[in-house]
C-alpha cells in the first residue's frame, strides 16, 4: 500500500513534569466558565452512549494493544503528570465521582450523594463491596486517609473546612461556603490508593490493575494491565512504548488504538478498512500569561478574532478552535485568591529582545509562539503586528524560547518574561482550588492582574485510531478512554 509522504519528526505530545501540569491546572481553571447550579447526573442510556469511543458488543475476551510514548513512572501513581499515565491511572484507581465526554458528574467509587445547608454540607456514600484489588472492602475510613496523605504529600490544600466519616461507607464534608456539587472529587488528586506491601503499585480500587511478574516495576519496556477480581473488566490491556516508531507503522503492526493529533496519520489511518477515527473531547487549551510590565492598557484585551482564527486554522497541525473566554474570571470573586504576602510586581531590565517562553518540549506551544514572533516581525494590511505591539511586544525584536520545566517554573516564579505562552490539560474540576494552587507558584499574580494578563488563544484536542473489533470502549472527561462498563447507569444521585 502506498504510503502518504514521512514525517521527519515523529509527534510528540506535550510532556510535563509535576510543577508544568499541577500548574496547567490551575491556569486551566480560569479558563473555564463561571459555575453555576447543576442538575443531577444524567444516567439515561442517551446520556452514556453518546460517549462511546467504538461501536459494538463490548469484547470480554480480546486484549487491548495500545501505543504510548510518554513515560509512565509507578513513582506518581494515582496522580498522573502526563497523558499517558492518565489513561493507565484511570484504570487501576478510583475517585469517588467521575466525569463522562461531557463534563457530567457520574457515580465512581460512590454510589449516592446529598447537600444540606444550602450546598454547605455534602454527605457520600460509597457502593457497597467496592474493594481494594487484595479483595479487602474499601471503607469511608480509608478513602478519607488516603486524601490526607495525597495531599500532604503534594502539599495541596484541601477544599473543605471538615471532613467527617460516619460508619462503614459514608462521609460528611462541611464547607466555608455553599457548593453546587461535588465534581472537584472527580480530579486525579481524589484517586484513592493505599500502600500494599506485596505490590510496587500503590494498592487501588479500579478494575485493573498490574501484572507486575512480567514488567510492573519496568514502565519503560512497556506494561500489562490485567483485570481484578470483580470481574468488571474481563480482557488485559497491553501497552506498547512507541520509543521512535512511526505511527503509521504501528497500525500496520496491530495495534489497537492511539491516540494523535498529527493529520498525516490521520490521513493514512483512512485508508485502512479496519480502523476508524474519533474526535476526542476538547482536552488542552494555550494562553498566554503576560508579565505585568508588559500588560495591555485594556482589561481583558485579546487578540482580533481574525488573528486567532489564523492561529486556530493553519499554525498547528492538528484540530484546533479558538479559545473560548465568555465569562472566564466570572465567579471567582469569592475564592480568596489575593496576591502571596509580600507579595511584589517582578522588574524588568531592559533587554534587547522580548522572549516568548514556552516548555521546550510542547511541540504546539512552540508552534503558536514562532507564529506569534513572524506575526510581530511582519508588516501587514489587517494590523497585526500594531495589535501584537500594542498587547505586549515592544519595540525591540521578539524570539520564541523553550525552557526546560524547572526552567520555565523558575522565571515564572521571578515573573519578568515578556510572554509565556502555556499548554494546559481542560477542564478541571474545582477552580478556586486550581486558581489558588496557579497563584502560589507565581506569587506575583492576584485576580486583579489575571484579568489583564491572561489572554487565551486557541483549544485542540486528540483524535483516537481504533481498530473496530474492540467494542465497548468508552470516553470520560479529557478524552481518556475507559476499558470497562462504567457505572454510570447503576446509580442514582441524592441531588
Amino acid at each position: 500500500m502506498r504510503r502518504l509522504p514521512r514525517i521527519n519528526q515523529k509527534e510528540r505530545r506535550s510532556v510535563a513534569a509535576a510543577t508544568g501540569f499541577a500548574l496547567g491546572l490551575a491556569l486551566t481553571a480560569l479558563l473555564t466558565s463561571c459555575s453555576g447550579t447543576s442538575s443531577a447526573p444524567d444516567l439515561t442510556p442517551t446520556g452514556v452512549e453518546e460517549c462511546l469511543l467504538s461501536v459494538g458488543p463490548f469484547a470480554r475476551d480480546t486484549a487491548v494493544e495500545i501505543a504510548v510514548d510518554e513515560a509512565i513512572d509507578l513513582a506518581h501513581a494515582p496522580t498522573p503528570h502526563n497523558d499517558d499515565e492518565r489513561l493507565v491511572f484511570r484504570q487501576l484507581y478510583e475517585t469517588a465521582v467521575t466525569l463522562d465526554c461531557n463534563h457530567r458528574l457520574q457515580p465512581g467509587l460512590a454510589e449516592k450523594w446529598s447537600s444540606t445547608d444550602g450546598g454547605r454540607i455534602w454527605t457520600l456514600r460509597l457502593r457497597p463491596r467496592a474493594r481494594f484489588w487484595s479483595g479487602s472492602l474499601v471503607t469511608a475510613a480509608e478513602v478519607r486517609a488516603s486524601w490526607i496523605t495525597h495531599s500532604a504529600g503534594d502539599r495541596r490544600e484541601l477544599p473543605w473546612e471538615s471532613l467527617r466519616v460516619v460508619g462503614e461507607r459514608e462521609l460528611v464534608m462541611v464547607f466555608s461556603q455553599p457548593r453546587s456539587d461535588l465534581s472537584f472529587l472527580a480530579a486525579p488528586d481524589f484517586a484513592v490508593s493505599r500502600k500494599a506491601a506485596s505490590e510496587a503499585w500503590p494498592e487501588g480500587t479500579g478494575p485493573f490493575r498490574v501484572r507486575s511478574d512480567l514488567n510492573g516495576t519496568r514502565p519503560q519496556e512497556g506494561l500489562t494491565l490485567i483485570p481484578t477480581a470483580d470481574g468488571i473488566a474481563g480482557r488485559e490491556i497491553r501497552l506498547r512504548q512507541a520509543g521512535a516508531s512511526d505511527p503509521r507503522d504501528l497500525l500496520d503492526e496491530g495495534i489497537d488504538l492511539l491516540f494523535t493529533r498529527d493529520s498525516s496519520v490521520l490521513e493514512y489511518a483512512a485508508t485502512l478498512p479496519g480502523f476508524e477515527s474519533r474526535p476526542l473531547p476538547w482536552d488542552r487549551s494555550l494562553l498566554l500569561l503576560l508579565s505585568p510590565p508588559r500588560a495591555p492598557r485594556e482589561r481583558g484585551s485579546s487578540l482580533p478574532r481574525d488573528l486567532l482564527d489564523d492561529l486556530a486554522g493553519d499554525a498547528l497541525s492538528g484540530e484546533a478552535r479558538v479559545a473560548r473566554r465568555s465569562g472566564w474570571l466570572d465567579g471567582l470573586d469569592d475564592c480568596d485568591l489575593a496576591a502571596s504576602p509580600g507579595a511584589v510586581l517582578p522588574r524588568v531590565s531592559p533587554r534587547e529582545v522580548d522572549r516568548i517562553v514556552h516548555f521546550e518540549d510542547d511541540p504546539d506551544a512552540a508552534a503558536l509562539a514562532a507564529r506569534l514572533v513572524a506575526l510581530g516581525d511582519r508588516v501587514d494590511t489587517r494590523g497585526s503586528k500594531a495589535q501584537l505591539e500594542r498587547l505586549f511586544l515592544g519595540p525591540v525584536p521578539a524570539v520564541a524560547a523553550g525552557l526546560s520545566a524547572q526552567e520555565l517554573q523558575a522565571t515564572l516564579e521571578a515573573g519578568g518574561e515578556t510572554a509565556y505562552l502555556l499548554h494546559l490539560p481542560i477542564p478541571v474540576s474545582d477552580r478556586c482550588l486550581a486558581a489558588r494552587t496557579l497563584f502560589d507558584r507565581a506569587p506575583w499574580l492576584s485576580l486583579d492582574l489575571a484579568r489583564e494578563l491572561v489572554v487565551p488563544l486557541v483549544e485542540t484536542r486528540r483524535r483516537a485510531i481504533v481498530r473496530r473489533q474492540i467494542g465497548g470502549v468508552r470516553v470520560g472527561s479529557q478524552g481518556t478512554p475507559l476499558f470497562y462498563p462504567p457505572r454510570w447507569r447503576e446509580a442514582e444521585s441524592w441531588q
